[in-house]
């Protein structure tokens, strides 16, 4: 008995429609993300379903052709060709499917790879606007660049301005030389000091052709390259026209940025009418000083002398011995007088010998005393161990003579003169202090003038401390004078007067 078969046309009928709508599903599914990707093309998700789409509509096609060609074929004489094609259907749809797995078990690594990227790119799009936020900064900080430059340059430019009307218009002559001295630069007042219309003529031509001195050149030449400066370098230097001027040169070293020297700037100012004008002031002075000095001889020797010639002519009539003693006794003053004077005038340095100034003193001392005491001046001495010193016995002693001398007169009767001697370091001080009534401040600048006394005609010749003042200079010393003294020492031995000499030691005493 057969067995009984149901018809099959609904199956076939279902699996053609089935197969119809896939292949409609799968193409509206690959349209679908064909357009999501044309929306974004960067998408990683919609990469990935257009694949997976790609692969199943690819799939349907493939399976749906295969079952219609199969179904097809079995109607026919030529069912024998679907057995030679189902194999390769098969492997189709196998790959298809293979193709959809492949897709979606890569996505994940893919995925995770494009975040990578993503923050990548993040990263490179923030360094992108950091570069962008750089690159306004520059391009501000070229403008701000360009606006300096601009302010620089235009103060650049009023300065240099400035700096040319300084030294076009500087009654001063303003050099540039090279290492070789020779101008690079010289202002108008320049070439006008060196006898020259026009700069151009004195450019090329060195500094040392002008020197009247060669040796002065080449100690100037020493000086700026061994210091790197000059200051107020005096010399003679010749125009053109050969006249010789007296200028002031104050220089320095022009020098590169790595050190090296490239010559000298500096300044020259003509003193030649200055110089000519203190000479003229000098010997003015001096003759103002000789003219002094001749009336003060003159009125000192001239009243003895008058005395002398009335004295001399009572004596022819009377030859008395009592005008003889006043002749002398203006004979010794003119002698006094003359001998002030040729201490005054001496120019022969003092005789350099080791002497102690203590002995000195007791030297003056054992010779004035006497004489001191019958008029009832005190002499009191505070001598201290000294220093030796170097100088004239003579000269020295001269100078403790008219201090002492001098300290006597002020007293006018009684009181008391001081005498001290100390060491201060290596300086040996001498004071010769006085009781008497002290120097008004009105005429204290003026003792050590020559001829100026304070006493009465004939009674002095001006001269000893002008002559104290010069013998204590030739010694290298210092002499001062205070009325009175502020040192309670002083004030309460009652000295108003008091002359301070100081004298350089030569060694330890």
């Amino acid at each position: 008995m057969l067995p009984v078969s149901l018809p099959l046309y609904p199956l076939y009928t279902v699996d053609f429609i089935g197969a119809t709508l896939m292949i409609f599903l799968s193409f509206a599914a690959l349209f679908e993300a064909y357009s999501l990707l044309r929306r974004s093309p960067g998408n990683l998700l919609f990469v990935y379903l257009f694949g997976l789409s790609l692969s199943f509509a690819a799939f349907s096609l493939s399976r749906s052709l295969g079952h219609m060609v199969r179904f097809l074929l079995g109607r026919t004489q030529l069912s024998y060709l679907w057995t030679l094609l189902a194999p390769f259907s098969g492997a189709l749809n196998t790959t298809f499917i293979l193709l959809a797995a492949f897709f979606t078990l890569i996505f994940v690594r893919v995925h995770r790879t494009f975040e990578v990227l993503e923050e990548e790119t993040r990263e490179l799009r923030l360094t992108k606007k950091a570069l962008e936020r750089a690159h306004r900064h520059l391009q501000d900080l070229y403008r701000t660049l360009e606006e300096k430059v601009e302010e620089r340059t235009r103060e650049l430019a009023l300065s240099e301005q400035k700096f040319r009307r300084l030294f076009e218009a500087s009654g001063d002559a303003i050099f540039f030389c090279d290492e070789e001295g020779r101008f690079l630069d010289l202002n108008p007042s320049g070439v006008r000091l060196l006898g020259f219309n026009h700069k151009e003529e004195v450019l090329e031509r060195s500094l040392k052709e002008f020197f009247v001195c060669p040796r002065e050149w080449e100690r100037y030449k020493e000086t700026l390259c061994g210091t790197g400066r000059v200051n107020n370098f005096e010399t003679w230097l010749f125009t053109m026209q050969g006249e010789e001027r007296y200028v002031v040169i104050t220089a320095n070293v022009i020098e590169s940025t790595e050190g090296c020297r490239l010559g000298c700037q500096g300044i020259m100012k003509d003193l030649t009418h200055f110089k000519e004008m203190n000479e003229r002031l000098i010997y003015s002075e001096k003759m103002a000083a000789v003219g002094q000095l001749a009336a003060g001889v003159a009125h000192e020797i001239n009243t003895p002398l008058g005395i002398i010639l009335g004295y001399t002519q009572l004596l022819r009539e009377t030859r008395d011995e009592r005008e003889l003693a006043i002749i002398e006794e203006q004979v010794r003053a003119c002698q006094r007088l003359i001998s002030d004077l040729l201490l005054f005038s001496r120019d022969s340095a003092p005789r350099e010998e080791e002497v102690d100034l203590n002995d000195i003193v007791h030297q003056v001392i054992e010779m004035t005393y006497p004489a001191y005491q019958k008029k009832g001046v005190e002499v009191e001495l505070q001598l201290s161990r000294l220093f030796p010193l170097m100088g004239d016995k003579d000269r020295l002693r001269q100078v403790v003579l008219n201090l002492l001398n001098n300290a006597y007169d002020a007293l006018k009767g009684e009181g008391r003169i001081l005498v001290r001697t100390y060491s201060r370091g290596k300086r040996v001080i001498l004071e010769v202090g006085d009781t008497g009534e002290g120097i008004p401040f009105s005429i204290r600048s003026r003792i050590f003038e020559p001829f100026f006394t304070t006493k009465p005609p004939g009674k002095g010749t001006g001269l000893g401390l002008f002559v104290t003042y010069g013998l204590v200079k030739e010694h290298g010393g210092e002499i001062e004078v205070f009325s009175p003294p502020e040192e309670e020492i002083y004030k309460r031995l009652g000295i108003r007067t008091l002359f301070r000499i100081t004298f350089p030691g030569v060694r330890d005493a």
